[in-house]
């Protein structure tokens, strides 16, 4: 054996890429070493390009781990970064390389929140590819799991605040792929768009569009244009902050570039920043959004609808971006009448539309101006242009949006356009376009569709409006000259286009006019039946072979549909006419087939209701545009109705109307009409012959009115004689009222002379005894102090008696002074006793009993006192109960005055009687019968008022009775007072009984 035979049998075995990526991944996942995870780490990044799914099944997890548990370790992080970063990218030519492995990565970060979170803190590394290869993978688990992910990051504790922060960085690596990312992570979630704008994202975003050079700059500014879009768009919170933090001055500085030729190489990434731009101001003011009239209003302050027509009417914008200003101008205006009226007097850079647009910007000329109606109408109609569509489309949006929610100004801009048709003016004219189909309209089928779809809009639901349009007439009957409408006029113009096929863009124009004009305004209706001619060529475009235009034919079949729920028995080609002509010519199914499909035609079905039509990309040729929004919405709207139309017998009339005004309602028979018409002449006559009969008894009753009179004098008579009685039984009345009167009067006044005498009695002998009560208080106050003199001085006689008897009752001395805490007056005179208790013990008794009987006077002034007060208050009582007597007396004066009004109420009665008496004298037959009535009546009020006099009476004798009570209470107060009297001279007596042992006592 060789050498070299030997040396390879000797050498170890190869290791295939798979056990050497296991190895690696072992090796990963176990040292504790940071050099050894490192190198494990590196082997695995030389891996990752070619063997992604090994190197991620084996060495994923090892490599997030890494991230956490290594972060101080730059070197290895970044390693570590890379790595992943291969993992995410997809390789075609490696068979390996799927996206199922990208998926697995991002779910594998995306299950554990602390593995987005790692990433998030990773920006705060100052590092710049541990930033830049963080924010690239952010972005590709972005793009591959956005919910997941996004919640993940809202999650995370300071997420987006740090995500936002990497915008400051100066590094434009760092900052473009954080705008990447920011865009990513805010598109379609309302509460991280809401996170990034209050974390300052809005002066950021203008900062960084400044410092690239406004709008001229590169594609970073359209980044931060679609992350400005995506902050705003249906974010009305954002919005209102963006409006609230000054920023749109600063939008608004944006469109304040100067208007000269641009190199190609800048003018296309320049162009997309200012639609961008465009766009961002158009998301404020988008038609029915909240906030809307706000911004718009707003946006006029800040000079941005000035802008945007500069922009619009400048000969070096190109028609994209003319037509994107066009759009923004048309929301900014919208529904807002002093926008509109305010935008109707703007003037703009005249261009002539009939030239090409770079002869237009070697012809621009800014002192060449017009209004900008003016421009918008040339460049509307007269700019034939294929490239010029999406600016011809927006001016024709424009001016709908001008008219929009503003019937002053629809009316003044029809008047305009019919005299200016009607003085024979060549500017662009709306009305001339849709009347005079000429050369030039035929070789430009958008002119007629796109003033067609601005006649729609000044029309359509306002009657005042199409009540004008169809009074407009030309020609000079005086002339000779054959008078035609503007319908007519119209319908002679669709039925030419229908006959020598013009493009359908044409005829879709007039049926789409025709179809809202002519809907609910049977007027109108007639007016296009006039020419009969009209139907047959509708008609027979909708029998046309199948290849025809399934468009026309279907608007065909619509129209007519239209026309027959419209028409009435009087139209000129009667109801009875036309439903034959549709129902059996053209017959119902074919009808039901072609109004159907027209529903189902991709260009009906799948048409999208927004201010811009998208339509699709176009290499050459017209643009597939053949409908307007308004018109798509009207037969969604109607479609049904229409295509039940046929259904319909001919003898009963829809919902006409003239002048706007309803005359007969859906399915009413027009031959019930006409039955009830005839039985409104047949009761006019009725009417006639009953209005003679009444004649004849108006003769009769003016008779029998004469006969009455005279009963009614007859009955006068008996009436006096009645009013005589009654008024004989008044005047005793009177007498005894008055009588009553004078009699309760006399009582009351001698009542109330008692009232007052008792008042003034008992408030004299109150007086009285509270000074004779105060004057014995004083004299026994005067008293107790001289024996309290008395008594002091005794007490200063013994004093030198007690100082000798001190030493030998030292022991008595000590209790004593024990009982004086108990009790502070008799402890001084206790320990006085048990001083002189031995030898001097009687003197000590002596002592005692006056203490003890001066502490009883005490003791009894206190209770005179109190008795004192005990007699101020019954003195009180006796007043209280002397206004509680006075009070009845009130009442009883008040039940005097009741019966005094009792008397008026009499009165009054016999007031109302007479009033009575007066009216029975105007009755018809039975004028006595009624007087003896009265009498009767009269009799049971007398007996009323008698009953009334005795309830008086007895009032008085309650009155008499509370008198009466009240004497007797002022008894029981003077009896009361008595026995005051006798209890005070028994309280002088103990008194003085009270003082004379106090003298004695003192004596002995």
């Amino acid at each position: 054996m060789s050498l070299l035979g030997i040396l390879q049998a000797q050498a170890p075995p190869k290791q295939d890429a798979t056990s050497t990526i296991q190895t690696l991944c072992l090796r990963l996942s176990t040292s504790t070493l940071l050099e050894d995870r490192r190198a494990a780490i590196m082997g695995l990044r030389s891996f990752a390009r070619e063997y992604k799914e090994t190197v991620a099944s084996g060495g994923l997890r090892g490599l997030i781990g890494t991230l956490s548990k290594d972060s101080e370790d730059v070197d290895t992080i970044k390693v570590v970064l890379e790595t992943l970063l291969l993992l995410f990218v997809k390789d075609e030519s490696n068979p390996e390389s799927s996206e199922d492995i990208a998926l697995w990565l991002t779910d594998e970060f995306t299950q554990k929140q602390e593995n987005i979170t790692v990433l998030i803190e990773l920006l705060q590394d100052s590092d710049f590819y541990i930033r830049l290869y963080a924010l690239q993978l952010l972005v590709a688990i972005l793009n591959n799991r956005p919910s997941r992910t996004q919640e993940c990051i809202l999650t995370a504790p300071l997420g987006i605040s740090r995500l936002v922060s990497v915008l400051d960085d100066k590094r434009d690596a760092i900052r473009n792929e954080g705008i990447l990312l920011i865009i990513n992570l805010s598109n379609g979630h309302t509460d991280i768009q809401k996170l990034i704008a209050f974390e300052n994202a809005f002066e950021r975003m203008f900062s960084i569009i400044e410092l690239e050079g406004g709008v001229e700059g590169g594609i970073i500014v359209q980044d931060c244009l679609q992350l400005l879009n995506n902050l705003l768009s249906f974010n009305v919170s954002n919005q209102s902050y963006f409006r609230e933090m000054g920023c749109v001055p600063r939008l608004a500085k944006l469109f304040q570039f100067a208007q000269e030729p641009v190199p190609s190489y800048a003018k296309e990434q320049r162009d997309a920043n200012i639609e961008y731009a465009m766009k961002v101001c158009r998301l404020f003011v988008v038609p029915g959004g909240l906030g809307a009239a706000a911004n718009q209003n707003a946006f006029f302050n800040a000079g941005i609808l000035h802008l945007m027509l500069v922009i619009a009417f400048s000969g070096f914008s190109d028609f994209p971006v003319r037509a994107e200003a066009l759009r923004t101008v048309a929301d900014l205006i919208h529904e807002n009448s002093p926008l509109q009226e305010n935008f109707a007097q703007m003037k703009v850079q005249y261009l002539d539309p009939t030239v090409l647009p770079e002869v237009q910007a070697q012809q621009n000329n800014p002192d060449d101006l017009c209004y900008v109606i003016e421009g918008l109408l040339d460049l509307a109609l007269l700019n034939s242009s294929i490239h010029a569509f999406d600016a011809r489309l927006a001016a024709c949006q424009c001016l709908e949006s001008y008219f929009a929610g503003n019937k002053p100004v629809r009316l003044h801009f029809l008047n305009h356009a019919i005299n200016l048709h009607a003085e024979g003016d060549e500017s662009a004219n709306v009305l001339t376009c849709l009347i005079n189909l000429d050369q030039d309209s035929r070789g430009d089928p958008y002119r007629v569709w796109l003033a067609s779809v601005i006649f729609l809009h000044l029309i359509y639901n306002d009657e005042e409006a199409k009540n004008l349009a169809t009074s407009f007439k030309e020609g000079d009957a005086d002339a000779g000259e054959e008078v035609v409408t503007v319908i007519q006029s119209i319908s002679a113009n669709l039925v030419a286009a229908l006959e020598h096929n013009y493009d359908p863009r044409i005829i879709i124009g007039y049926l789409m006019l025709l179809c809202t004009w002519l809907f609910e305004d049977s007027p109108a209706v007639d007016d296009f039946l006039n020419e009969a001619s009209s139907v047959q060529s509708l008609v027979s475009t909708v029998k046309q072979p199948s290849n025809s235009n399934l468009l026309i034919q279907g608007l065909c079949a619509f129209f007519l549909g239209i026309l027959y729920e419209f028409s009435r028995k009087d139209s000129p080609l009667p109801r009875a006419t036309l439903h034959p002509i549709l129902a059996s010519r053209m017959g119902r199914d074919h009808y039901v087939n072609k109004v159907t499909k027209l529903r189902e035609n991709p260009q009906v079905r799948d048409f999208e209701v927004f201010r811009q039509t998208n339509h699709r990309k176009r290499k050459m040729g017209l643009p597939e545009v053949y409908f307007d929004h308004t018109f798509i919405d009207f037969l969604k709207d109607n479609y049904s109705r229409i295509l039940r139309a046929i259904d319909k017998d001919p003898g009963l009339e829809t919902h006409n109307t003239i002048n706007g005004i309803p005359h007969a309602l859906n399915g009413i028979s027009v031959e019930l009409v006409d039955s009830l018409k005839a039985q409104l002449e047949d009761k006019d006559e009725e009417l006639q012959k009953l209005q003679t009969t009444c004649l004849t008894l108006e003769q009769k009753i003016t008779q029998e009115q004469h006969e009455s009179q005279r009963a009614k004098e007859a009955a006068a008579v008996e009436v006096q004689k009645a009013n005589a009685a009654t008024e004989t039984l008044r005047q005793q009345h009177d007498a005894e009222l008055r009588a009553t009167t004078q009699k309760t009067r006399s009582e009351v006044n001698e009542l109330e002379g008692r009232i007052q005498r008792i008042r003034w009695e008992a408030t004299e002998a109150v007086r009285k005894a509270k000074e004779h009560g105060d004057r014995e208080i004083a004299v026994l106050r005067r008293r107790v102090a001289e024996s309290e003199a008395v008594v002091e001085k005794e007490k200063m006689e013994r004093a030198g008696e007690i100082q000798r008897t001190k030493a030998e009752a030292e022991k008595a001395i000590e209790q004593v002074t024990l009982r004086l805490h108990s009790a502070e007056k008799e402890a001084l005179f206790a320990h006085e006793s048990l001083r002189k208790s031995e030898e001097h013990a009687r003197e000590s008794d002596q002592l005692l009993r006056a203490s003890e009987a001066l502490k009883a006077a005490n003791e009894r002034i206190t209770s005179l006192e109190e008795d004192s007060r005990r007699q101020k208050s019954e003195a009180t009582t006796l007043l209280e109960a002397l206004t509680t007597a006075q009070s009845r007396l009130e009442e009883s004066t008040k039940q005097q005055a009741a019966s005094e009004v009792w008397i008026g109420g009499l009165e009054t009665a016999l007031a109302a009687l007479e009033a009575s008496l007066k009216k029975e004298k105007s009755t018809h037959a039975h004028i006595l019968h009624g007087a003896q009535g009265s009498a009767a009546a009269l009799e049971v009020r007398v007996n009323e008022l008698e009953a009334r006099l005795r309830d008086a009476e007895h009032a008085r004798k309650e009155a008499d009775e509370a008198a009466k009570q009240s004497s007797a209470e002022l008894d029981d107060l003077f009896i009361i007072l008595g026995d005051l009297e006798e209890k005070r001279k028994g309280d002088k007596v103990f008194f003085f009984l009270f003082l004379a042992l106090c003298e004695i006592y003192c004596g002995g």
